[in-house]
């Protein structure tokens, strides 16, 4: 008899158990909506009755599925933020969802995809805290390896009182999490009128960079004055300390200041903000040219020296640009020979004060011999023969691995590279055209050329599959307007380039700080930069 007692026991347990195991239902599908910040989409749901935890997935459109992106999103916070670069989104295919979980199972919320007004709320809209008429915001722009720090020049600020014009700023914005605000304004310690600090003069290349960590910033003045040399030029160097203040160091000049040198005209600094690269125009070539020289100042631990100017390596040779690795191993100068071609000059440092002779390779001479270097020298884009040259390196060798014109070439602009920036790992190329019309605002996958003719920046992409690059993006501002030179700078940060930086020194706008009104445009000329 007790057998049977025992069973009629165990049923009554197993029927028990299953009831309650029926009792766990999936819970409800979710609502979501989507919302956007400077560099950002927010999403957010009412709490879902039974569920246990949140899942967010994406579906950025190439991939065609829907993909994890933050999981296990805690019942009591129906929310969830994910940080965006704005200008390597594919804005119009990504949907989002999603999924609200418990024991039982999932259930998938609506889909949702950003709007283009949410686009543009994404793109960080970068003013000074005395935004003033031809200030000239955004002339240069420098981001650390990392995108937490990004220092933009303002050569026409006018310092206390506008008591000092033109002699110009950099201001340094610093990020909190995803959140950003200005952390400094830098002045010269000379504080004199028409320094510039910050000019691009007389060419379009590139003189202001900060150290990987952004605690160490060299910016250029090849305008300044010294001892009544006119456009002798000067760099200053500016650290930051742990109490996140910011000092001058150091100022470098040429040792025998001449007329029209524009010392500081290109100017780069390593990673470990040890190496800073300098270039100057002076002396003159026979024909009346520019010949250049290449200055490098080392930081030794307790000194920045100066073993001397590297002169053009070929006797005759005219060499108005030069770029370094951010790793400080390669210098590459480009150079117009005696017969009217172009030669690549290349330099490998031997020692910690010794650039030896590596490598030259013959290129079709531009007027405008601008160029990008990524950050190890493995890829290179020039200037040549009317459009833009692409190089890899082969060891020490260059070889020639395309060649574009600026799309729709028959407009009839010639500033198509007018700066021009690889992401530190070489798979992004920035090109911009500060005169370019073009219809749109934001980030663009396809366009049409006409008003307004504010400047444009097209993007190009290599995949890691394919050794070619090929357009993927073109880039107005969230505010374009006629004339605000967008794309005069431009810089990456973040191994990838998932922070980019473009600057519109001419852009009219009258607002202070990070991400205020850009709907007036009070104050001519005062500039801006773009973060996307």
């Amino acid at each position: 008899m007790r057998a049977p007692v025992f069973a009629f026991v165990g049923l009554l347990l197993t029927l028990s158990a299953g009831a309650d195991a029926q009792t766990v239902t999936r819970p409800p599908p979710p609502v979501i909506t989507v919302g956007a910040n400077l560099k950002e989409l927010v999403f957010n749901w009412e709490p879902v009755p039974g569920a246990g935890t949140y899942r967010l997935y994406a579906n950025i459109g190439e991939r065609g599925y829907f993909e994890p992106i933050s999981d296990r999103i805690p019942a009591s916070r129906p929310r969830a933020a994910i940080p965006i670069a704005v200008h390597k989104q594919l804005w119009s295919t990504t949907r989002y969802r999603v999924e609200a979980c418990n024991s039982a199972g999932c259930t998938r919320s609506n889909e949702v995809a950003p709007t283009n007004d949410q686009m543009l709320d994404t793109i960080g809209y970068i003013k000074s805290s005395n935004t003033g008429s031809n200030d000239g915001l955004g002339t240069q722009v420098a981001l650390s390896s990392d995108g937490s720090t990004m220092a933009v020049s303002a050569p026409g600020e006018d310092g206390p009182s506008n008591s000092l014009p033109n002699s110009g700023a950099v201001y340094i914005y610093r990020r909190n999490g995803r959140k950003w605000a200005q952390e400094a304004m830098l002045k010269s310690s000379d504080g004199l009128r028409d320094t510039r600090l910050g000019a691009k003069a007389p060419s379009s290349y590139r003189n202001m960079g900060l150290s990987a960590d952004g605690s160490t910033l060299a910016v250029a003045a090849p305008t300044r004055a010294l001892a009544g040399v006119a456009n002798a030029g000067a760099v200053y160097v500016f650290q930051r300390v742990a109490d996140n203040s910011w000092s001058e160091v150091a100022q470098f000049s040429a040792e025998s200041p001449t007329t029209n040198d524009y010392f500081g005209q290109t100017l780069e600094i390593s990673a470990d903000g040890t190496y800073i690269k300098v270039s100057s125009r002076n002396p003159i070539g026979g024909d009346g040219t520019p010949e250049g020289r290449t200055h490098i100042w080392r930081w030794d631990g307790s000194a920045w020296t100066n073993p001397g100017a590297i002169a053009p390596f070929y006797a005759g040779d005219l060499c108005p640009a030069v770029r370094m690795t951010t790793n400080a191993q390669l210098l590459v100068a480009a150079c117009l020979t005696p017969f009217g071609q172009g030669r690549l000059v290349t330099y490998q440092r031997t020692g910690p004060n010794v650039w030896t002779h590596a490598a030259d390779h013959m290129y079709q001479w531009s007027s405008n011999p601008n160029m990008a270097l990524n950050h190890d020298g493995q890829v290179l884009a020039l200037h040549e023969g009317g459009g833009i040259g692409i190089f890899l390196r082969n060891d020490f060798a260059w070889v020639t691995d395309g060649h574009w014109l600026a799309p729709n070439d028959n407009v009839g602009h010639d500033g198509f590279g007018h700066a021009m920036e690889f992401s530190r790992d070489g798979n992004y190329l920035a090109l911009s055209d500060p005169s370019w019309a073009a219809t749109g605002a934001g980030s663009m996958e396809n366009w049409n050329f006409g008003p307004p003719d504010g400047g444009v920046l097209f993007l190009k992409r290599r995949p890691g599959s394919r050794p070619e690059f090929f357009y993927t993006r073109l880039l107005k501002a969230s505010n374009p307007g006629d004339q605000d030179r967008f794309g005069q700078s431009v810089a990456f940060g973040g191994p990838d380039g998932h922070y980019l930086v473009i600057g519109a020194p001419a852009e009219d706008g009258a607002a202070t700080g990070v991400d205020g009104n850009q709907q007036s445009e009070a104050v001519v000329n005062s500039g801006a930069a773009y973060l996307y």
